[in-house]
């Protein structure tokens, strides 16, 4: 017998995989990719040339951030992200090569995002994006043998040039959004941005749910820097990596989310490995960016497929200037499902009676 009061069953495979209806973010993906080209370009005027993606890694980042707020808020915050992704990114490359500070660094770096998201959208997309790209400075360092290749000096010179490209950035697309916009009114008082510090310091000082979920996501990321600076192997990057992509959304997510979360991860691994044995190895920068880009785009309309998308992107980003992507053998994929166990149970053997914040997935690099 039916009754009509009784509530409907969740759809659970509708929560994860369907659409919540927000618009695609264009705009972020649009600010992001100017950031890649312009600042690549800038940072090639510098030798050696390999190591202009760092100015191009920085630049999009800044870019990018700015790209998801008001014209008349877009310079105060693309300042923030200019002093947080340069600090983030110098930091990233200074401690290349000296495992334990790189593993304090990563640390910092993941309790630092959570307090930030728990203070608003704003500081959730800086400490996305500015964790992000500390990974893949730090990655990209190791790997794609950018250090020391390229000298602490002439790194540090293309972040810093990285990050005046982004702000060039910003304040163009403020100023051309600001005319398509409504008029201000004259009496209008200016909009100020409050700094972020002060309830980021009073959560840690109070050590709530941002600061203790800062604590979850930091030990697991710091033991697989660790790891990685010390075994200084292919397993023990990959490791890492499954580990930061299911970690990089901050917050508790619900047990269903977090199972899809690694299950995408999962996925996306094996997905790459098909992509590398059909796709030549020149275009697998190429299809790693696109990846990256359309994950970025849809992430709060199919926040589970896109960050599916998204850790496809990144792995290839990372992997694919090893010439390594396609020469698999089983323990790539044991590598992956470590590293996703350990980030699960980071979740929820930490604090297990902390309740989960949302009802859905959020996007790695979502406001």
């Amino acid at each position: 017998m039916e009754h009509a009061d009784e509530p409907d069953r969740p759809n659970v495979g509708k929560r994860l995989f369907g659409s919540t209806g927000r618009p695609a973010q264009w705009a972020l993906v649009g600010h992001l990719a100017s950031g890649l080209v312009l600042g690549t370009a800038v940072g090639a005027v510098l030798p050696p040339a390999r190591g202009a993606v760092l100015a191009g890694l920085v630049a999009g980042a800044v870019a990018a951030v700015g790209a998801g707020v008001a014209p008349a808020l877009a310079w105060q915050v693309a300042r923030k992200a200019a002093v947080a992704t340069a600090i983030g990114a110098s930091l990233a490359y200074v401690t290349t090569g000296h495992r334990w500070w790189s593993a304090a660094a990563m640390a910092v770096v993941a309790v630092l995002t959570s307090l930030a998201a728990g203070t608003g959208p704003v500081g959730a997309t800086m400490g996305m994006i500015g964790s992000f790209l500390y990974v893949l400075v730090a990655g990209l360092a190791r790997i794609a043998g950018l250090y020391p290749g390229v000298t602490v000096a002439s790194g540090l010179a293309r972040i810093a040039a990285g990050s005046a490209v982004g702000l060039a950035i910003v304040a163009v697309s403020a100023r051309f959004r600001a005319r398509r916009a409504d008029p201000v009114p004259p009496s209008a008082q200016p909009v100020r941005l409050p700094s972020l510090w002060p309830p980021m310091l009073a959560s840690l000082r109070a050590f709530d749910a941002s600061t203790r979920d800062g604590v979850r996501r930091a030990i697991p990321l710091a033991l697989g820097m660790l790891l990685m600076g010390r075994a200084g192997g292919r397993d023990a990057f990959w490791v890492f990596l499954a580990a930061f992509v299911v970690l990089l959304p901050t917050g508790k997510p619900p047990l269903v989310v977090a199972l899809a979360r690694v299950l995408s991860t999962v996925v996306g691994v094996v997905l790459v490995g098909l992509v590398a044995l059909a796709v030549p190895h020149a275009l697998l920068v190429a299809t790693g960016v696109v990846l990256l880009l359309v994950g970025m785009a849809y992430g709060k309309r199919y926040p589970v497929l896109a960050g599916a998308a998204t850790a496809m992107g990144a792995i290839l980003l990372a992997g694919a200037p090893t010439g390594e992507i396609g020469t698999w053998a089983g323990h790539r994929l044991a590598d992956t499902v470590i590293g996703s166990a350990a980030a699960l149970a980071a979740t929820f053997l930490l604090w297990p009676r902390d309740a989960a914040e949302d009802d859905r997935p959020v996007s790695p690099l979502g406001a």
